[in-house]
Parts: C-alpha cells; sequence; structure tokens
C-alpha cells in the first residue's frame, strides 16, 4: 500500500517509513489479553486510512448504547459520524475533523458515570482517526475499557470484544477487495 493511502497525516508516513509501522502503546490501564491486542494491531496495518475509519466507527457503534442515557441522542453523535463520512469523501480536512472530534469528546467530558465516560472515548477516539491513525488503537482500548466496567475480571467477555474487532478488520477488507 502506498504511504499516501496508509495515513493522510505526514506524521504517521514518516513514521511508517523509518520504523515499518506506528507504535501504539496502550494509554489507559486495561484488563486485556495482549497477544489479541497484538494480533489486532499487526491486522490494522493492512487497512488504508480510508478503511480504519470504517472499521474505527464500527467498533465504536455498539458502545452508543453504553454513553449515559441523557447523552445517547446528543446531536454531537451524528456529528461526528458525518464528519467522519465528510473526511473520508475528502469533503472536510483533518483540521476541520479535528475541532469536531473536540465536541465529541466532550460527551465524555460531560458523562457521570465512568461506563458513560469511557463509552464516549471509544467513539471520539473513533471519530478521532479521520485525523489520524494512530487513534483507532485507542478507541479499540476504550472499547476494551467499557467491557472491564461492564464485566469486571471478565477476560472471556474482553476476548469476545477483541475478537468481534478482529472479525470487523477482515469484513471491511473483504467489503474493499
Amino acid at each position: 500500500m502506498e504511504l499516501n493511502d496508509y495515513s493522510w497525516n505526514q506524521h504517521e508516513r514518516e513514521i511508517k517509513a523509518a520504523a515499518g509501522r506506528l507504535s501504539t502503546p496502550v494509554k489507559i490501564s486495561l484488563n486485556d489479553d495482549p497477544a489479541l491486542r497484538e494480533t489486532l494491531i499487526t491486522q490494522l496495518e493492512f487497512l488504508t486510512h480510508a478503511e480504519l475509519m470504517v472499521w474505527a466507527l464500527r467498533v465504536a457503534q455498539p458502545f452508543l448504547h453504553y454513553f449515559d442515557a441523557a447523552l445517547r441522542s446528543d446531536p454531537r453523535i451524528q456529528l461526528g459520524e458525518t464528519a467522519l463520512k465528510q473526511r473520508s469523501a475528502g469533503q472536510i480536512s483533518a483540521g476541520a475533523l479535528r475541532q469536531i472530534g473536540f465536541r465529541v469528546n466532550d460527551i465524555a467530558k460531560a458523562s457521570q458515570t465512568a461506563t458513560g465516560k469511557f463509552a464516549a472515548r471509544t467513539f471520539a477516539q473513533a471519530v478521532a482517526t479521520g485525523h489520524m491513525r494512530g487513534h483507532a488503537a485507542a478507541a479499540s482500548d476504550y472499547a476494551i475499557k467499557t467491557i472491564n466496567l461492564l464485566k469486571p475480571d471478565d477476560l472471556a467477555a474482553v476476548r469476545v470484544e477483541r475478537h468481534r474487532q478482529l472479525r470487523l478488520v477482515q469484513c471491511v477488507l473483504k467489503e474493499n477487495a
């Protein structure tokens, strides 16, 4: 894949060219399956930036259900989804999407519950993927953090979510083959 397809962000393209792939350290405390996460990160390398945006949004969409009840129909959700589609179509700039991403992230700040906050961060990171592909790994990790809150100490539930994320990679690849 061409570097311009791999990432629309110059900094990420430079890292990819120099190191072979982006560094995607876990930035939050998780009860995770590290081997499955690494498999996922490896698989994400096969997606173009445009495909990765589709993947990240699909990862995040089921977590909208876990937003605080008062925020589940917040108009910033539709704003984020629309902006991501517009970015994919080249209709808005990375900078414009980034500004919308900040507004979407305010949903997490307005959340009253930990589950709602991390579910909202899952979605905000998915939207931010349109700016930089590195946000996709963060979206997947916030999804796992949400699972950790919903089902504490349940590694089986974590694995179910990681496997869902891996299946979504394959779905996106098949759709664009």
